[in-house]
């Protein structure tokens, strides 16, 4: 366990969160926490105090005796996965945030991150624009998946439906067209938001309503469109198209 530290600053408050942001890189590769320290040492803000771990036992033990604000989880290490962290994480410490970190977008990995609780997922060639706006849209409270990410998750999906004869998404024998869905124009206004990472709050500004009508629609689109979380939901907009660049 290396528990050396990066830059300091004067504590204050970050939506949830302190500055500087303790965060912690699980991965049993040291070159790979070297890079993500590196990366987060050039952000100007915030700061950062970085801790690493090169395993799962490891990174459980460090947590017994410290507090972190987010954590890099890599997918696989050894005969264990990161999954099993996440999972760990979200059972004993919910305020912890987890990023899936790993160098495949492959359906199954993907799955078993987002099932565990990851709020994030992204390649280990991310490039550093997108690793800050992973870590701000993480640290804000919503979710950041990569495109690559997402289309591989969602492709995976539609071709477990495929195989299991899924009921949902046809109609009369056809697949379901947006128009079957019965949604409304601020419904997609919420759903593009949405796939873009983009909180409740931050919706309710932008559409100009109340964060208690937002939470109240979205949960309402969420049970039409049979989808239990976020990433539901970000499925559905990469597949009708509902993605904005």
């Amino acid at each position: 366990m290396d528990s050396k530290k990066g830059k300091r600053g004067t504590p204050k408050d970050i939506g949830h969160v302190l500055n500087p942001v303790r965060v912690l890189i699980v991965d049993d590769h040291k070159i790979v926490r070297d890079g993500i320290r590196m990366v987060l040492g050039s952000f100007t803000e915030p700061d950062f105090t970085v801790y690493e771990a090169d395993s799962i036992a490891s990174a459980v033990e460090f947590l017994a005796l410290n507090q972190i604000d987010l954590a890099f989880v890599d997918y696989r290490m050894g005969e264990t996965t990161g999954d099993e962290l996440v999972s760990f994480l979200n059972d004993l410490y919910p305020n912890v945030k987890a990023v899936g970190i790993s160098n495949y977008d492959e359906n199954t990995y993907v799955a078993k991150m987002v099932k565990a609780g990851a709020k994030g997922y992204v390649l280990k060639n991310v490039g550093v624009d997108e690793l800050k706006e992973c870590i701000d849209k993480v640290l804000s409270g919503s979710f950041y998946y990569s495109k690559e990410v997402l289309k591989s998750y969602l492709n995976g999906s539609q071709q477990t439906g495929k195989e299991k004869g899924e009921k949902e998404g046809k109609v009369a024998g056809r697949p379901m067209r947006l128009e079957d869905f019965n949604l409304s124009s601020r419904d997609i206004d919420i759903i593009k938001l949405v796939a873009k990472e983009h909180t409740n709050e931050e919706i309710a500004d932008t559409l100009g309503l109340s964060k208690r009508t937002i939470d109240n629609q979205r949960n309402s689109i969420m049970h039409r469109l049979h989808v239990r979380n976020t990433v539901g939901l970000i499925k559905f907009a990469f597949q009708y198209n509902l993605i904005e660049e």
